[in-house]
C-alpha cells in the first residue's frame, strides 16, 4: 500500500496493528500435472524413457489439434512432480500424460469424444513406443462429467457481508485508509483483498456498492461516495473459507466503526450474534458437502472446475 502517494490521503497507507487482520493462513498448494478429479487423463506408459524430441511432438499443430488442445504433462528422471511439457528437444522423459477437463466453457466432455481422443492418443503412443492408458475408461466419462455438473451446481456457494453507513455516504478516500489499516491489498480488479502469499484467490474481497463495483485512484481524487461496501468470497475458490468468514466479520466491524455504520447479511438482516452463528453453521455444512464431494475449496481442482481455467 505504501506505493500510493500519501498526499492523496493525507497520511501513508499502512497497516494499523490496532485493527489489522492477522496474517492470512497459508495458501492451498497448487497441484501440478493431471487433475484426475476433474479431468479425463491418458497416461503414455512404457519401460523406456522417451526422447524429448519425440515427446514434444505432442505440441506440434497436427497432433495438438487432433488431440483437442489438451494439457500436456511430463516428468524427467530427476523430477519429483509433474511439469508442463515444453517444446524442448533436450534430454528425455520417464512419464508423459495428457488431460482434458470434464467440464469447460464448451460444455461437457462426452464418452464418445473421450473415445475419439483415446484413439488418437493410442496412435501417438505407438509412434513413440508407448501404450495409452485412459483414466477412467471412456464409457465412464459421461457419468463423471454429469456428477461434476451436479457438484458445481450444488456447491457454487457465495458468502457476503454488507456494511452501510448510518448517516453520510462512505467516502472512497476513507475506505482506502481503513482497508489499508486492516492489512488488505489493492487488487488489479479494484477490490481490497485479504490474500495468502502465492494464492490465486483471495480469502475475501471488499468492493463498493454504488455507481461502480471497483475502487480506483480516480475515485479517490474525485471524492466518490458510496452507499456501502460488500465483503464477500466464493467458497469453492477460497483457500480457507472458515477463516475468511471470521476475517470478514472482523473487517466489517472495523469499517462499520469508521463510518458509524451497520452490518447486514446478504439477505438484508441486521447482523447479530444469532445471524453470525447461523452463517458460520451454514458455511460448515457447505464445507461438509465439499468433503463428501472429495473437493478442497481453493484447491487446483476446485478452481479448475468452478473457473473453467483450461
Amino acid at each position: 500500500m505504501s506505493d500510493f502517494p500519501p498526499d492523496l490521503f493525507g497520511q501513508p497507507l499502512q497497516r494499523d496493528p490496532a485493527i489489522a487482520l492477522p496474517p492470512p493462513p497459508a495458501a492451498v498448494p497448487r497441484k501440478p500435472g493431471p487433475l484426475h478429479r476433474v479431468e479425463f487423463v491418458v497416461e503414455l506408459v512404457g519401460p523406456r524413457s522417451v526422447p524429448a524430441a519425440a515427446a514434444s511432438r505432442l505440441l506440434d499443430a497436427d497432433w495438438y489439434g487432433a488431440l483437442g488442445s489438451p494439457r500436456c504433462h511430463a516428468m524427467r528422471a530427476s523430477d519429483t512432480l509433474w511439469q508442463p511439457l515444453t517444446a524442448s528437444r533436450d534430454g528425455s522423459y520417464d512419464s508423459l500424460a495428457i488431460s482434458w477437463p470434464y467440464r469447460s466453457d464448451r460444455g461437457n466432455l462426452t464418452s464418445a469424444a473421450a473415445d475419439r481422443l483415446l484413439t488418437t492418443a493410442v496412435q501417438f503412443g505407438e509412434a513413440i513406443s508407448r501404450r495409452a492408458i485412459p483414466l477412467p475408461a471412456p464409457p465412464e466419462v459421461d457419468r463423471a462429467a454429469a456428477e461434476l455438473g451436479r457438484i458445481e451446481e450444488a456447491l457454487d456457494i457465495g458468502v457476503a457481508v454488507v456494511v452501510a453507513p448510518a448517516r453520510q455516504p462512505m467516502v472512497e478516500r476513507e475506505l482506502w485508509i481503513v482497508c489499508a489499516a486492516l492489512g488488505l491489498e489493492f487488487s488489479p480488479e479494484g477490490s481490497f483483498d485479504w490474500t495468502p502469499a502465492g494464492s490465486p484467490s483471495p480469502l475475501f474481497s471488499v468492493t463498493p456498492i454504488g455507481g461502480t463495483e471497483a475502487f480506483s485512484l480516480a475515485g479517490v481524487q474525485a471524492n466518490v461516495r458510496y452507499e456501502g461496501i460488500t465483503i464477500g468470497f466464493s467458497v469453492p475458490r477460497c483457500p480457507a473459507p472458515a477463516q475468511a468468514l471470521q476475517g470478514a466479520f472482523h473487517a466489517a466491524e472495523a469499517i462499520a466503526a469508521r463510518f458509524h455504520g451497520r452490518i447486514f447479511d446478504d439477505s438484508g438482516r441486521v447482523m447479530s450474534d444469532r445471524i453470525r452463528a447461523e452463517m458460520t453453521n451454514g458455511l460448515q455444512q457447505g464445507l461438509t458437502l465439499f468433503q463428501k464431494a472429495n473437493l478442497v475449496p481453493g484447491s487446483t481442482e476446485a478452481i479448475a472446475l468452478f473457473d473453467k481455467e483450461h
